[in-house]
């Protein structure tokens, strides 16, 4: 079958498959946020705030009928980091989301102190209203750029998570050696960075090898769809081992009465690798799906825009 012929099969799919067929698929908002479109989708019992799409990627998802829950897979191994330090007093996080993570800290552990770095107002307002993000003194939000808040904080911090994404890019001046080692001088004795890299990405090698230049004896923890890694590196350069991490973390679950069992994510521990490039065969297959999913978004903004705009304008 030629290229042009799948083309067109493509094309033909969209046209049937661009309405939402998932159960409970609802738009429950849509806002430009200076920084890529922003969306708020319901799908049954789970809710998701995406970039750039209805269906683009999960930036983050919470259960509706508990919020308490860790429906993302990253979440759940970058609380895995919390194993890694000696202590978790102060928390720092570059780059918001919905907050899921901070979140999780702020109910779970009352003594530790947040702060949270998000460059769009937006994309805040949106953690507030539709994902429960907290109002409270020990979990403070600043609107800035990352890089700039690391490079004037005088705060010292056990754990530190990089996590900043946009659907445009990979931010390159929050993920290149200069950054990560003004994020290593910001960590305590005993302290650790933890970053999630989306596999998928171009940039993700080079982000880790910079990574790995600045924090040594990484550990590296791996989503079941093979599409994050979440890395650790530890103030020190030293890393314990897989059991006593293990350990460490299936007491954190019974200390803070997670909803899941931290140990058993810390035994999904990973070489820190990324996989290899894909075979030519296998990039014709990536680059045909790429294009479906740009036909798919287009022809489904084309088709449903007019519903877009009215939940923008309050209609």
């Amino acid at each position: 079958m030629g290229f042009a012929t799948l083309l067109v099969f493509a094309l033909a799919s969209a046209c049937r498959t661009a309405a939402p067929v998932k159960p409970g698929f609802r738009i429950v908002h849509s806002e430009d946020s200076g920084v890529g479109r922003v969306f708020v989708v319901d799908e049954g019992d789970l809710r998701y705030l995406r970039f750039d799409a209805p269906d683009g990627d999960d930036q983050s998802v919470i259960s509706l009928s508990d919020p308490a829950g860790v429906p993302m897979d990253y979440v759940r191994l970058a609380l895995v980091g919390l194993a890694h330090v000696e202590q978790t007093r102060r928390v720092l996080m570059i780059g918001l989301g919905a907050g899921t993570f901070t979140t999780v800290l702020w109910r779970s552990m009352p003594e530790v102190e947040i702060d949270a770095v998000e460059v769009s107002p937006v994309v805040y307002r949106v953690a507030r209203e539709y994902f429960g993000l907290p109002d409270d003194s020990r979990y403070r939000i600043h609107l800035q750029d990352g890089r700039a808040f690391v490079r004037r904080t005088e705060r010292r911090y056990d754990l530190v998570f990089i996590d900043a994404y946009t659907e445009q890019e990979t931010p390159a001046h929050i993920h290149e050696t200069s950054f990560f080692a003004m994020v290593r001088e910001r960590l305590v004795e005993g302290g650790a960075a933890v970053i999630n890299l989306a596999v998928e990405q171009d940039e993700e090698e080079r982000i880790l090898s910079e990574f790995a230049s600045v924090f040594a004896g990484l550990a590296c923890y791996g989503t079941d769809d093979g599409q994050n890694l979440v890395v650790v590196g530890t103030h020190s350069g030293r890393t314990l081992s897989e059991e006593e991490i293990r350990a460490r973390a299936a007491r954190l679950t019974r200390r803070l009465g997670l909803g899941f069992d931290l140990g058993r994510e810390a035994g999904r521990r990973t070489d820190c690798g990324l996989p290899a490039q894909p075979s030519s065969e296998s990039s014709k297959v990536t680059n045909l799906t790429a294009l479906w999913k740009t036909i798919t978004r287009s022809m489904y903004l084309s088709l449903f825009g007019s519903r877009v705009n009215a939940l923008e304008s309050g209609s």
